[in-house]
């Protein structure tokens, strides 16, 4: 693996270089099988949580988290999952989000649990887990929702749940969203444009803090044939809500994704949504940050076809008196060249613009670009990681600290394994002074 690194070009004295080292490394974390980078927590303290998947060469996989100091080196470690469900069914656990509780005792963990395929429609069934630990990393208590729950249950009709993120609330409860690939729940507000089965709908649920679910946007879904809710943000009672969706609009003929900001109420109902989005492509949204004047701005890949990659497009948003209120301001596609799949957006410390992390299709396989971006989102610099051989390089979160270095954590393959890799490099992405 040759990783894109740039040179020392300075003339530095040994000392120099040790010091410079220290504070810009790259480090790998993992065991025998593959490992998986998912995302991360930066502390008040400097410290780090990064959560992932890890897969051992002989059994299912489960979820890692590791809690680094500021040099990158490992504090302690800890696993969640046993590889069954309740009902002693093998099963694979797939990390998706970490984040800290609003009051600062804990955080929440959030993992898709694989069911398997239902024979009569070849769709991958999943429910969803959300882990509660303390500081030190130790468990409190979980739940799982989804199939195996009371068979009177009224959201039993949801017989897949992929959740794509979790947002803890200052009630002390939590809110997801995701999709449903149930097809008989929503109906598509124009069957006659319908290619094939309704795919996916967008949904997302709220919970106590003694994780009894409150709420859902339920049947009130926008009727889309295929979206998923991707970030569920606080304000007041209700919620920001961004997801993509080809929902269809009056000035519209087809089923073209788009992404897509709207609100919940405080229980559950979603009001008219607002969409930006390029004709004759699809607008996939992958991810949203808040960013430092309370905005928001979101990051996703325009495609054609069945591609994932594609061009990098973003949206911006205010956050308005409320969440009715809140406008998208501006959206486009993000001038540079090639073909990315989007994976994490980052507010810089300083205010002056955004960090974002996407994978790129390279000749043989993908690296890892990381972006900079002004405040009117045209390219500062960009750099690149890993090797044009492997196709398991892949990034997952990217933040800057407060002195100006930045923190990237993704997927490094390194020969026959992935290994996830924590980066720690200058305010340019550089491993230089």
């Amino acid at each position: 693996m040759a990783l894109l690194f740039i040179p020392f070009l300075a003339c530095d004295t040994k000392g120099d270089f040790e010091d410079d080292f220290k504070k810009y490394f790259i480090k790998y974390y993992g065991q025998d099988g593959d490992q998986e980078a998912v995302d991360f927590v930066v502390n008040y303290d400097g410290t780090v949580l990064l959560l992932g998947n890890t897969r051992p060469q002989d059994g299912k996989q489960k979820l890692v988290l590791i809690k680094v100091d500021g040099a990158g080196n490992t504090i302690w470690t800890k696993q969640f999952g046993s590889g069954f469900d309740r009902d002693g069914n093998s099963i694979d656990e797939n990390a998706q989000d970490i984040e800290p509780t609003v009051d600062g005792s804990g955080y929440l963990i959030l993992s898709n649990m694989y069911r398997g395929v239902e024979t009569s429609s070849n769709e991958r069934l999943y429910d969803f887990k959300v882990i509660r630990i303390g500081l030190d990393g130790n468990k409190l208590d979980s739940m799982e929702f989804g199939n195996d729950l009371d068979p009177t249950s009224t959201l039993r009709t949801w017989k897949t749940q992929f959740i794509r993120s979790i947002t803890p609330l200052t009630s002390g409860g939590f809110a997801v969203t995701g999709n449903t690939t149930n097809e008989a729940l929503f109906t598509d507000v124009n069957l006659d444009l319908v290619v094939g089965p309704d795919q996916e709908d967008v949904f997302a649920l709220g919970f106590d803090m003694n994780f009894q679910n409150t709420w859902d946007t339920g049947p009130s879904s926008d009727g889309e044939h295929y979206g998923s809710g991707i970030k569920l943000f606080e304000g007041g009672n209700n919620f920001y809500f961004f997801k993509y969706s080809d929902m269809l609009t009056t000035s519209e003929d087809t089923y073209e994704s788009n992404f897509a900001m709207s609100a919940i109420t405080e229980v559950g109902i979603k009001l008219a949504a607002k969409f930006a989005g390029t004709t004759n492509r699809d607008e996939i949204l992958s991810t949203v940050c808040r960013d430092a004047f309370g905005n928001f701005y979101g990051l996703g890949t325009s495609v054609t076809g069945t591609s994932a990659f594609g061009q990098l497009y973003y949206v911006r948003a205010s956050d308005g008196s409320s969440p009715s209120s809140a406008t998208l301001t501006e959206w486009g596609t993000i001038a540079l060249p090639g073909n990315f799949q989007a994976r994490a957006v980052a507010s810089a410390q300083r205010n002056d613009g955004y960090l974002l992390l996407a994978n790129e299709e390279v000749t043989a396989g993908t690296v890892i670009r990381l972006i900079k971006l002004n405040l009117d989102s045209e390219i500062s610099w960009s750099t690149s990681f890993g090797s044009n051989d492997k196709d398991g390089n892949s990034g997952a979160q990217v933040a800057e600290l407060a002195d100006g270095t930045i923190l990237l954590f993704g997927t490094i393959e390194l020969e026959t394994q992935k290994k996830m890799t924590l980066m720690r490099l200058n305010s340019r992405g550089e491993f230089l002074n």
